[in-house]
């Protein structure tokens, strides 16, 4: 089975590049697994920073969990918690986590993008939760947004599945750069050299503090969440519009 997650290690930076075998760039329970592992195994082997890299069109599309009439509860559910792992393993590594965003992030890409520490992104990278336009309602999406922007424009960006330009999402606090396509690699190494500069146990302390600081929240939200997407998906108005 093909990788859907490749390493590529420069000194004690590890780049992981995603790239699945869903239509535009989207997450599967073999890609997040991967995904998950991986960030676990380069830190084992003495990573100081990791950069996240996507495709040139979609950094990543969402999740996928194929045909969810042909899945049960319990296999939805676990779909959800996958994600949320996926979430709280990047938010708790003991070292900074760059996305290097090329291409649009929705959805579950945006939870992805919003569980790094740093983003540089592409003036023509787009944010959104667009799952409102075929049927279906965000859910864990939602909470990422909700984290990342506030109450007012988590239900904005819910209720109409419109997409936020890279500038405003930089506005906004989700990206830290915007830049043009071609100087993302640039900006990204220049904050890895700025990061290599710095203590490791203080970059471990600081994430400490900040995942603490809305942990039990989000713990909370994310449950809250995945409850929710399961029943919505058993209803009869699931995917419809």
């Amino acid at each position: 089975m093909e990788n859907q997650v490749n390493v590529v290690w420069s000194d004690q930076v590890a780049t992981l590049i995603l790239k699945t075998t869903e239509v535009i760039n989207k997450l599967n329970s073999q890609s997040i697994e991967e995904l998950i592992i991986a960030v676990k195994k380069v830190v084992a082997e003495g990573a100081k920073v990791i950069v996240i890299e996507g495709q040139e069109d979609f950094f990543c599309g969402g999740g996928s969990i194929g045909n969810f009439l042909s899945l049960s509860s319990v296999q939805i559910n676990d779909f959800g918690i996958l994600l949320q792992d996926m979430i709280y393993t990047l938010k708790t590594l003991p070292i900074p986590v760059i996305a290097a965003v090329k291409g649009h992030a929705f959805g579950g890409g945006l939870s992805l993008v919003e569980a790094c520490d740093i983003v540089v992104c592409s003036h023509d990278s787009e944010f959104a939760i667009p799952e409102i336009k075929g049927g279906f309602c965000p859910a864990i999406a939602l909470v990422s947004v909700y984290t990342a922007f506030g109450n007012g424009i988590a239900k904005q960006m819910a209720m109409t599945g419109e997409p936020m330009t890279a500038q405003r999402a930089q506005d906004l606090g989700l990206v830290t750069y915007s830049v043009e396509k071609e100087l993302v690699d640039k900006t990204v190494q220049n904050e890895v050299n700025k990061i290599l500069q710095g203590n490791s146990t203080a970059y471990r302390v600081t994430k400490e503090i900040t995942f603490k600081l809305s942990e039990g929240n989000l713990r909370n939200a994310y449950t809250i969440a995945t409850g929710k997407l399961v029943e919505f998906l058993a209803s009869k108005e699931a995917g419809k519009v």
